[in-house]
């Protein structure tokens, strides 16, 4: 495949975004994100492709590397379509950084469009895909056109968040807020208040109350507990169902390996 003329390599099932990005190319891109699927919502990562007599432009995070694609990352048209999308973000949400210094960098005028709402939410989608992946499904799009946004069903708190923060982990413009307390937390752009669970050995706080509740059960069902029998492996579980926190974790780990070996 050649990219703005250069021959690189592809591997089987990468998109032209991941070869662009590892042989050295920068696409701008706010909806992607390795750990999840492709998604093609926020339109940054568009390229020209040329393939034989064809030219047109694409997501690069959605189109697969394959043999033959001559890719364009800075022609023209994909300029021209880049600073459109770039301006439409800037009157949905002016005052983000992440916007300003894209505007700056692709020389788009950061006052194109007259401001249609002031959100920090770019509607990306990827905390509802990342909510989705853990098993929460706490979160969807709501609503349509101007008044679309994610929230909680009802937008209430909902008893599916688990308090486990990868949507706050993944938001690209830090519009899903974390308020710590001493004994909880809340997700303020949710609602949503988690109180943690104390380490039933060193007594600190170290994981949201509902988060250790759904590994539990999860491991009752028999996912992730080895088939071994004893009161060693017993303790283990308990462990891995949220009653330590990680460091008492590992050393309950440590000693359990130390009884195995010297058993032998």
């Amino acid at each position: 495949m050649f990219i703005n003329g250069c021959q690189v390599e592809i591997r089987a099932g990468e998109t032209v975004l991941e070869t662009a990005r590892r042989s050295g190319f920068q696409i701008p891109s706010l909806c992607y994100h390795e750990g999840l699927g492709a998604y093609g919502g926020c339109r940054l990562c568009l390229v020209e492709v040329e393939e034989g007599k064809n030219r047109f432009l694409a997501a690069s995070c959605t189109l697969p590397a394959r043999a033959g694609l001559r890719i364009l990352t800075e022609s023209q048209p994909v300029q021209k379509a880049r600073a459109q999308v770039i301006a439409l973000l800037l009157a949905r949400c002016g005052n983000l950084p992440v916007l300003h210094d894209l505007a700056e960098r692709c020389g788009v005028p950061q006052d194109l469009y007259p401001r249609l709402v002031e959100d920090e939410c770019i509607l990306c989608g990827l905390c509802v895909r990342a909510c989705e992946a853990v098993g929460g499904r706490a979160l969807s799009f709501t609503w349509r056109g101007i008044k679309r946004k994610v929230s909680p069903p009802f937008e209430k708190p909902s008893e599916e968040c688990l308090g486990c923060r990868a949507c706050a982990h993944v938001c690209p413009t830090g519009a899903i807020k974390v308020e710590e307390g001493p004994v909880s937390f809340t997700l303020l752009r949710w609602k949503t208040e988690h109180t943690y669970v104390r380490c039933r050995s060193c007594g600190r706080p170290f994981a949201p109350l509902r988060f250790t509740e759904n590994f539990g059960t999860i491991l009752e069902g028999g996912a992730g507990v080895s088939s071994g029998t004893g009161a060693g492996t017993a303790a283990v579980a308990g462990a891995l169902a949220g009653e330590l926190c990680p460091a008492c974790r590992r050393s309950l780990r440590a000693r359990e390996l130390s009884r195995t070996a010297a058993k032998r």
